[in-house]
């Protein structure tokens, strides 16, 4: 069954081996076709990561009741890259 990605799946991310598996993982799910993906090809993911990464703030004010952190951890990167598989 596709579905959509979480944003609880992230929140576990506390450094770059965290990264790392967390990215193998999502590959892996979008490969299968686990995990629904809207925008299929590099351009339209790269215009998505920008678009969210602008609305950033409205993002972690929703899911985590602040805004985008002022230094990137590295869930915040992981955040972004999801972004880039879902935002229009």
């Amino acid at each position: 069954m596709k579905q959509d990605i979480e944003p609880s799946e992230t929140r576990g991310i506390d450094n770059r081996a965290d990264l790392v598996e967390f990215l193998e993982l999502l590959s892996k799910q979008i490969q299968s076709g686990e995990i629904r993906v809207e925008n299929q090809d590099v351009g339209q993911f790269v215009e998505a990561m920008s678009a969210w990464l602008a609305d950033a703030d409205g993002y972690y004010q929703a899911t985590e009741g602040q805004d985008c952190p002022v230094a990137p951890h590295w869930k915040t990167f992981a955040d972004l890259v999801m972004a880039g598989t879902i935002y229009e």
